[in-house]
């Protein structure tokens, strides 16, 4: 520390580089806008589509339709409702 300041390495000695693999079938269902395993194994087995490599017939677990599968339950319904003025107050009884 010099100067009520710091000195920061900001240099890194080592690069790291990741490569992953993508599966055939997922890069398919990608492509085509996340299109269900059966539809594209039924366009590979009657030929509807030029250039689909083989598939294998395991389905690969896509977070995006995983997602987008989920929904929302609406609101519940109140059981009770107040009719008249002052039937139902809510107050702030902590104050400041």
């Amino acid at each position: 520390m010099r100067a009520k300041s710091f000195a920061l390495n900001l240099m890194e000695d080592e690069q790291i580089a990741f490569s992953s693999t993508v599966s055939k079938a997922e890069l398919w269902h990608r492509r085509l806008g996340h299109f269900h395993h059966v539809g594209l194994l039924y366009m590979q087995k009657h030929n509807l589509v030029k250039g689909v490599p083989l598939l294998e017939n395991k389905q690969a677990d896509c977070v995006a339709c995983q997602y987008d599968k989920q929904t929302r339950r609406p609101f519940p319904q109140i059981a009770w409702r107040a009719m008249h003025k002052l039937q139902l107050v809510h107050t702030d009884v902590g104050g400041p």
